[in-house]
């Protein structure tokens, strides 16, 4: 259950509908995803309690979570595909942290870049900050589909690393079943490619980017330029 959720304290009788999913991966702002999800895991049937505290007091009320009775799942079934869907939501969490953090790298070069292009004594910081961006574009073209603005652009460009994940996700938490061998043989393939990409962006903060903040302190450049 997402922790910010509160039951409202107002006059009369007060209603809250509590899915029992868990929290949902970290999201890219803006991002489409072509039949995936970011919804965390429902959870397993079993026995649970709800808290309920206003001021100093708390209450505590013990209830059980069935499955649907038409199901031959077993429990076992239930917790395999739960534990396998917290480690697709994780791995969507990692690989959607790392585009955010090559997106703010980029977009404090390019504020820094659009600052200083009317200067010519600084005309090698711009030439190296285009060079380190590409070298972010790389990264982020594996990662995800930039192009894609609408529900319907993926019809004209290819889904990249974050979608095929999140798609999985949403194969995976589509029936009350144990995942397939085949699920787990895509998510081994896909998350070691994403691990190669966040590995580079790493390498790239520590190196590339470590570099060009040396340079621009170098340089001196102000906080503030009037052209």
């Amino acid at each position: 259950m997402d922790r910010d959720q509160q039951v409202t304290a107002e006059k009369g009788m007060n209603r809250f509908v509590w899915n029992m999913c868990y929290p949902d991966a970290e999201r890219v702002p803006g991002a489409i995803l072509w039949a995936g999800t970011l919804a965390g895991p429902v959870s397993v049937p079993g026995s649970y309690q709800v808290r309920v505290t206003v001021g100093e007091k708390s209450v505590i009320q013990s209830w059980q979570w069935e499955k649907d009775p038409r199901l031959e799942t077993t429990q076992e079934e239930f917790q395999e595909q739960f534990n396998f869907l917290i480690k697709i939501r994780d791995k969507m969490t990692q690989v959607n942290q790392a585009i955010n953090r090559l997106r703010s790298i980029k977009k404090q070069v390019d504020d820094l870049q659009t600052k200083i292009k009317e200067h010519e004594k600084w005309k090698g910081i711009i030439a190296e900050g285009k060079k380190f961006k590409e070298k972010l574009k790389e990264i982020e073209d594996v990662l995800i589909q930039s192009q894609s603005k609408s529900s319907q652009d993926p019809l004209n460009y290819p889904i990249k690393l974050d979608n095929k994940i999140s798609a999985l996700a949403s194969i995976v938490a589509r029936s009350d079943t144990r995942p397939t061998d085949q699920s787990y043989e895509l998510f081994k393939e896909l998350s070691a490619q994403a691990d190669v990409q966040i590995a580079r962006l790493d390498e790239l903060i520590q190196t590339d980017l470590a570099a060009f903040n040396e340079i621009v302190k170098e340089a001196d450049i102000p906080a503030i330029i009037v052209k």
